[in-house]
């Protein structure tokens, strides 16, 4: 167990999120595509598992509703903005009563439980039992309830984080998307779904959710990419300084940053779980260690926070392996495809003229002096990093 002082210290880093470039540029692009929306629209977010999404939706949710207080000034009825989470279900099948319910709940209605099928104020004082028209258990009273909350809410967006699980069941993806569209179209609010790459379905199998979607890509860090690398570099720099504990582990050592960026995969939404389970396991140890007396002390070593340690709490390497190649399929499924596959399609690639540029000459090589380099511009800047 951990004593007390150190619980408080733990749960202050475990709650401790940090900017980095790709939050940031995710972040500022959500809020670009929101601008541009005027409602009925959707922004998809998507991106490996573990690069950070659940954090920047979160982030989205609290900044939209700071922008708008205006607007909440003696109106205790708007809801700018809403934030729900889409459970897996483990029948596989998407259960949306669960769903509509939970996001009622995120809403703040009341009485959720309640909800009727009476649709005339006739219907509602009929002498019928009033169990006739109780819909708290009907899919479509609950979507109709909802419907009317966002409405009479003036509700802007609605975050729907973790999408990728209304989309496991592949019979059912055609009828998710056309009610994701419907839904937004019928609330006149932007829905933005964050997931993994799962949500890329939507733009192969969609055609109306395409043209009325913006994806946006909140990739992992690539350390082929030497200006990445660095950028993962200052982040778990970051990290680790922000550490309640004293620490061994130098990320200027390039042997040790590739190693806790193959054990992350470069994903910040792993490596800062990772550093929690980590300084939680040193702080069990750190309080057992305090707990023994003065000669069990001397005959034993205080723990220490170094790579070991942070090796030890690591995911396993199958894990690892299963993690990225979703990822790198992923991204290839992402990629885009040139658009002379698009003139094939429009039957327009024969009329296309051809192109008059001359092809490039290339130079003769020549031989050099030995022992004299050849003139060329070295890299700078990006090696710094590591």
């Amino acid at each position: 167990m951990i004593n007390k002082k150190y619980q408080e210290i733990y749960t202050a880093y475990y709650h401790y999120r940090t900017d980095h470039p790709f939050l940031y540029r995710a972040h500022s692009d959500v809020l670009a595509a929101l601008e541009c929306e005027s409602g009925s629209g959707i922004v998809i977010v998507t991106g490996p598992s573990g690069a950070g999404k659940s954090t920047m939706a979160q982030k989205l949710y609290s900044e939209f509703i700071l922008q708008n207080m205006s607007d909440l000034e003696g109106r205790r009825d708007i809801i700018p903005a809403v934030l729900v989470e889409a459970v897996a279900n483990p029948k596989k099948v998407f259960d949306w009563h669960d769903f509509l319910v939970r996001l009622m709940i995120a809403t703040g209605e009341p009485l959720v439980d309640e909800k009727i099928a009476a649709f005339t104020q006739g219907e509602l004082f009929s002498k019928l039992p009033k169990q006739e028209y109780r819909g708290s258990q009907n899919v479509s009273v609950l979507r109709k309830s909802l419907e009317n909350c966002l409405k009479h809410r003036n509700a802007r967006v609605v975050f729907i984080d973790e999408a990728h699980h209304m989309l496991k069941d592949e019979l059912q993806r055609t009828h998710m998307f056309d009610t994701i569209k419907s839904f937004a179209t019928l609330t006149n609010t932007t829905v933005v779904l964050v997931g993994t790459y799962e949500l890329l379905h939507i733009r192969d199998m969609s055609g109306q959710l395409v043209r009325r979607s913006n994806i946006i890509h909140f990739p992992r860090y690539d350390a082929r990419n030497a200006e990445q690398l660095g950028w993962f570099q200052d982040t778990l720099r970051q990290l680790l300084t922000k550490l309640p504990v004293p620490c061994t582990i130098c990320v200027d050592d390039l042997t040790t940053l590739l190693d806790i960026y193959n054990r992350s995969l470069g994903c910040v939404g792993i490596l800062k779980p990772w550093l929690d389970k980590a300084l939680k396991a040193y702080f069990q140890d750190l309080s057992e260690y305090e707990e023994l007396s003065e000669v069990d002390r001397s005959r034993s070593e205080a723990p220490i926070f170094d790579l070991d340690r942070l090796k030890a709490w690591a995911l396993p390497n199958k894990a690892l392996r299963r993690l990225i190649i979703e990822a790198t399929n992923g991204e290839a499924a992402l990629s885009d495809i040139p658009i002379e596959d698009i003139a094939e399609l429009l039957g327009t690639a024969e009329k296309m003229p051809a192109s008059q540029s001359p092809k490039a000459v290339s130079p003769k090589k020549t031989k050099g002096r030995i022992g004299i380099r050849k003139p060329h511009r070295d890299p700078v800047g990006a090696q710094n990093h590591v």
